[in-house]
């Protein structure tokens, strides 16, 4: 892999690289994901095309149990980017006979590219945008350059033959054809429908508009179509020298996001595209996302690209069309987890769009509230109150995970909760907590109110049997991530309902009539929030995982794992022997207090931290960010360094072996806060801004921006001078750096430390 600042390149086509390479190279904009396929390979499996669009899933081809519906799989949709390319009668797939080629990611214009010469006869330049301005349109120009006299044939197509690609989770591994969730397609001029075997019976609707140029002058070319694709067909004859461009605008929509979705291509299709301002209005919108999110690194390493390409996949992910759908684990990169949201949304992800691009999390958070009736009955399916989120959840808020597993995996409800309050306190967009935040956090309390057992014997009250971040642990009881997250969600919910009372009166009314909340209710939160178990060690100020893990028996962490292999993939260990000894399988106690640092000392975060770190076994993407940040806060600054190093590359160098099956978008959120709270020092709690830096030796400097209420506030770290500039702030901004306090507001803008 080539490097620079704003762009990785490869030239690596082996087979064992060529689909995970397909995920790297991806572009998307929350609506579509486009994999990096060869729009040209006409066999196996690079031909079949790669692209997702959000909330748009076939018939699971798993069938356990599960609460509600059935599951279902995320869709590999209509390749609306499919290239046949004959020189001389002879097919060119681009893989095989070429010479000079690569595949670039230019993440400055979200453009995926290809460049190769076959056979010495013809030189190929690919490229591929998903519309940023318009998310419903995807972008393709290709260029044909004669080498020598030739005669081509090319197609320029809509194909419906794909399939779901049943990916295995790791490399090296044989492609699996998996399912075809088609089960209809109507063929136009130009337009292609079909319709899946979803339980809503989605029919998505497809069109294209091309224009093609030899040397210039525009070829009409001739309809085609066949039992699977529509398009059109140019038969052209090319000197040395000639050059063939193709410029097309493809459109997709859905009826299940739009009823009027066939009207919406017709008006697409009647009205001539322009590609090159769709292309230049994209490129604007991709400018004023970096604008706010990019973070600049003063390093003469590859920092900044593995960096950027994190938050590049980040903004690329989350869909600016609707609030009803969010982020899954892979995101629209790849099968693997269908497409379902976890926990890594509100804890992961969110952060990054709270303080980036506060709109966005307005969106992700409001899809939990959509989603708010559906929680309701998961509770009420297991003999809860209240609201139950889904471990694994679909676009409809239903849980995806098979039974025995969903039910103990609960502190997803506490980390809805803390998301919410997060949001709120960086924005101050109380609207949002009136209109939506305040029932979520109502119904959840609820929830817990009937999830916990009293102890007569110890006064305390318990979560017994509970699965939290540590999922080597089937279950155990007090988990101290899921108890302190409960707390606080109980403690959220009272002061915005205390507050909602006196600030919003007739909002607070009408929730009241709405869900039958009395007062009262409050001071079972209260009490229930204030004796909360957490095992805990005097002597060595610790605080335990969770009621056993520090009297169970200690692991030699080398013997079970002994090569970078999950534990479980090794062979060494199963479930069962897991509980038996001290093993976390990702950070649980040190993401904890990553989250909540005010609820913890200083000493006991060093002891989490070392007492936690030698027992981890990072068999999950999720582990490496909080360590990289808890230990950059505590100075560990050559150790955090270790950390970001994994995370930051942990897709763009394929360290798991594993991104054939999608990217990791947990771990670029987790990288995000890794160098922003991290190594940037940045915390904003209870109105103030802390910037307390500690930066590793391979950088000189750093500068971030981020949005706190309703303002942009940049930060410039170099050597032990800080600047701090804000645009836009309507409110005073408390601010303090190493210590030193400071005011900044309309009237002053910039405060300047030394450290």
């Amino acid at each position: 892999m080539q490097y620079t600042p704003w762009t990785i390149r490869s030239e690596d086509f082996t087979p064992e690289k060529r689909q995970s390479l397909g995920a790297l190279f991806l572009v998307s904009n929350g609506y579509f994901g486009v994999r990096g396929f060869v729009e040209e390979d006409p066999t196996g499996e690079m031909g079949n095309g790669c692209i997702f669009v959000a909330g748009v899933n076939g018939d699971g081809a798993d069938k356990r149990e599960i609460v509600e519906g059935k599951r279902r799989d995320l869709c590999n949709i209509t390749n609306v980017l499919r290239l046949r390319i004959a020189v001389d009668g002879e097919v060119v797939d681009g893989i095989a006979d070429t010479t000079d080629a690569y595949r670039l990611l230019d993440m400055k214009t979200a453009v995926s590219s290809r460049h190769y010469i076959w056979k010495n006869a013809l030189e190929v330049d690919t490229l591929r945008f998903a519309d940023m301005a318009n998310v419903h349109r995807i972008g393709q120009r290709t260029v044909l350059r004669a080498q020598k006299p030739l005669s081509l044939t090319f197609h320029a197509l809509l194909d419906s033959n794909v399939y779901n690609h049943n990916f295995e989770s790791c490399e090296p591994m044989p492609i699996q054809p998996g399912l075809n969730h088609i089960v209809s397609r109507t063929l136009g001029d130009n337009r292609l429908s079909t319709r899946l075997d979803d339980e809503d019976s989605t029919t998505l609707y497809a069109g294209q508009q091309l224009r093609l140029c030899l040397n210039g002058t525009p070829l009409n070319g001739v309809p085609y179509a066949d039992e699977m694709a529509t398009g059109r067909r140019f038969d052209v004859t090319m000197d040395a020298g000639d050059e063939l461009v193709l410029e097309k605008l493809a459109a997709v929509y859905t009826d299940k996001e739009c009823p009027d979705a066939a009207d919406l291509l017709d008006a697409f299709m009647s009205t001539p595209a322009d590609y090159a301002e769709a292309y230049a209005a994209h490129c604007a919108a991709w400018e004023a996302r970096w604008a706010i999110a990019d973070v600049q690194l003063d390093t003469e390493t590859d920092d900044q690209t593995a960096l950027r390409y994190n938050l590049f996949q980040l903004m690329g992910v989350c869909p600016m069309h609707t609030d009803r759908v969010s982020i899954g684990a892979r995101g629209l990169t790849g099968e693997m987890y269908e497409g379902c949201v976890f926990w890594d949304n509100e804890i992961f992800q969110l952060p990054f769009f709270v303080f980036t691009d506060p709109a966005a999390a307005r969106r992700l958070l409001a899809f939990r509230y959509h989603n708010l009736p559906a929680a309701k009955r998961l509770a009420a399916f297991h003999w809860f109150e209240g609201a139950m989120f889904p471990w694994e959840s679909c676009e409809k808020g239903r849980e995806q995970t098979a039974l025995d597993h969903a039910y103990y995996s609960i502190h997803i409800v506490g980390d809805i909760a803390y998301a919410i309050r997060q949001y709120v306190q960086a924005t101050g967009d109380l609207a949002f907590l009136w209109e939506k935040g305040a029932e979520i956090l109502l119904e959840t309390s609820r929830f817990w109110v009937s999830r916990v057992d009293y102890s007569k014997r110890d006064g305390h009250y318990h979560l017994f049997r509970v699965r939290g971040p540590n999922e080597y642990d089937h279950y155990v009881d007090d988990n101290a991530f899921t108890n302190y997250l409960a707390a606080e969600n109980l403690h959220i919910a009272v002061d915005t309902l205390t507050q909602m009372k006196t600030a919003a009166p007739e909002q607070y009314r009408a929730l009241c009539e709405k869900t039958g909340f009395q007062p009262s209710e409050m001071d079972k939160w209260n009490e229930i929030a204030g004796n909360l178990y957490v095992a805990y060690d005097e002597e060595l100020h610790l605080v335990g995982e969770d009621s056993t893990y520090m009297d169970r028996r200690p692991l030699d962490l080398k013997r079970a794992k002994p090569t970078a292999k999950r534990i479980l993939e090794s062979g060494t260990m199963t479930y069962q022997m897991m509980t038996f000894y001290q093993l976390t399988k990702q950070s649980d106690t040190v993401t904890l207090m990553c989250l909540l640092p005010e609820k913890f000392t200083e000493q006991e975060r060093i002891a989490a931290y070392d007492y936690y770190e030698p027992r981890t076994a990072h068999d999950s993407s999720l582990s490496y960010a909080p360590y990289a940040w808890m230990a950059a806060r505590l100075g560990k600054v050559e150790q955090a360094y270790d950390y970001f190093k994994i995370c930051a590359y942990l897709d763009i160098a394929d360290l798991k072996l594993n991104t054939i099956s999608g990217l990791h978008f947990a771990n670029f959120g987790g990288t995000w806060q890794a160098t922003v709270f991290g190594f940037g020092g940045a915390q904003y709690a209870e109105g103030v801004l802390r910037i307390d830096p500690h930066l590793p030796d391979t950088w000189n400097g750093m500068r971030y921006r981020l949005c706190v209420r309703g303002g942009i506030v940049s930060v410039d770290i170099s050597g032990d001078r800080i600047q701090l500039t804000a645009d836009g702030l309507t409110e005073d901004l408390p601010i303090c750096v190493g210590g030193q306090k400071a005011l900044l507001n309309s009237e002053l803008t910039t405060a300047e430390f030394r450290l």
